[in-house]
């Protein structure tokens, strides 16, 4: 929260984007094992979910915290669950 409030909304979400698009390549690399996709289509799609979840977080930060942190984390997680393998397979490279 210090963070937040010393920084603008843009240096936050430079500062924090970077940390969530590396827990997303991780994710999305585990998730990527059986399925054959370009680097950077693995790249677009943990760009996209980041700027998502970096973007609620804000809107949250901005909210003055007021949703219970735990229900948001159970939000999020209702949507985003198998949204990365989905994504995925829509990338799919398929060889003929």
């Amino acid at each position: 929260m210090n963070v937040y409030h010393s920084l603008h909304q843009e240096e936050f979400q430079s500062y924090l984007s970077p940390m969530i698009q590396g827990l997303l390549k991780m994710k999305i690399e585990e998730e990527a094992q059986e399925i054959s996709i370009k680097e950077s289509d693995k790249e677009f799609i943990a760009h996209f979910y980041s700027y998502c979840i970096v973007g609620l977080l804000i809107d949250w930060l901005n909210d003055d915290m007021r949703e219970n942190p735990e229900r948001l984390f159970d939000k999020m997680d209702e949507i985003m669950h198998g949204c990365i393998t989905r994504a995925l397979k829509r990338f799919e490279i398929h060889q003929n």
